[in-house]
């Protein structure tokens, strides 16, 4: 009953504005108005968002399977990559499959990344130097609306004694008919041939069983909690990387610039603890049992939003939200 009050509370908020011409807009979509003055594509989706740097600590345990040794060089070391971050937590969409209950995804930010060349409306391309080592589903702008994506894995969210939100889960696999790779992009490790390789690594997660991790028995799959409010969020993954090391130019295997060679296998943990960027945050309604967002981004309604004048509407309240918050008061006395 407590989110069926909570989603009669959505409905609401956007009546509380004027619309503005914006044709595209769909109240039941997870997308928010075009129309919002400086909103770019990595804030398209109704929810929150976190700022924070994310701390990557990996260290090397195994070579390409647990049979084989690690080299000198890597014995002993253990290091840590710091990204700055957005971790967005956001409304399902209507082209989500699946049992979660809201979208989840970390991004990594190179240094120097101008967030604001994203276009709100276009898809980012695979060759951006954005990373995304958390994907609960894939990223889906406006024109994959009528698609439909399945989530990568479940988690399940619980409300915790202090009205904040829990969500945990394990990246086992993927649900849909391909295998997620979850990568954290290129970290520096001394390389096991200063000949033939680098000192960069590509680190990727695993999140699926493969030949290489077979038999090793202290391998197990990434595990991820998160707590989050209106204030901020604290994310944690523990589990197992491979790492690939990139070859040299003038190494005899050589045949491009992305080749990569030998492999290790060892141990990850990312961290997140970040607060809430109220400039790109919709208000979230901590009441129910899972977290709801009242629609301010885009409606005027929230003077620490981004373009609190324009979007999808601004205004004072119209009648006809006063004809609604007699209807919904009605309703909700029913259930009290």
């Amino acid at each position: 009953m407590r989110r069926f009050l909570d989603y009669l509370f959505l409905l609401w908020l956007p009546l509380t504005v004027f619309a503005k011409d914006d044709p595209d807009y769909r109240p039941w979509s997870n997308f928010r108005p075009k129309n919002v003055t400086g909103l770019t594509g990595l804030y398209a989706w109704v929810g929150s968002y976190y700022n924070a740097s994310t701390e990557i600590d990996f260290k090397p345990l195994i070579g390409v399977t647990f049979n084989d040794t690690l080299c000198p060089n890597l014995k002993g070391f253990s290091g840590t990559k710091k990204v700055d971050s957005i971790l967005t937590i956001a409304e399902r969409g209507p082209y989500n499959s699946g049992k979660d209950s809201l979208n989840l995804w970390l991004t990594l930010i190179p240094p120097n990344y101008n967030l604001s060349s994203v276009p709100y409306d276009s898809q980012i391309p695979f060759s951006s130097p954005l990373i995304w080592p958390i994907l609960s589903s894939e990223l889906t702008w406006k024109q994959g609306e009528n698609t439909t994506v399945p989530d990568n894995f479940n988690f399940t969210v619980s409300k915790t004694q202090q009205g904040s939100y829990n969500l945990s889960g394990t990246m086992q696999e993927s649900l849909s008919s391909e295998d997620v790779i979850s990568t954290v992009g290129n970290v520096t490790m001394s390389s096991c041939n200063s000949t033939e390789y680098t000192d960069d690594w590509r680190l990727d997660i695993w999140t699926y069983k493969w030949w290489d991790n077979q038999g090793w028995d202290a391998f197990t799959f990434p595990s991820l909690d998160v707590q989050f409010d209106n204030n901020t969020a604290n994310l944690t993954l523990n589990g197992y990387f491979i790492a690939q090391n990139f070859v040299r130019t003038n190494a005899t295997d050589w045949i491009g610039p992305q080749e990569v060679g030998s492999s290790i296998q060892g141990s990850i943990q990312i961290r997140f603890s970040g607060v809430i960027d109220a400039y790109h945050s919709d208000v979230m309604n901590l009441t129910g049992q899972n977290p709801v967002w009242l629609r301010t981004v885009g409606f005027g309604n929230n003077s620490l939003n981004i373009d609190n004048t324009g979007g999808a509407g601004s205004g004072p309240y119209p009648a006809l939200a006063i004809v609604a918050t007699g209807f919904i008061g009605c309703v909700v006395s029913m259930y009290i």
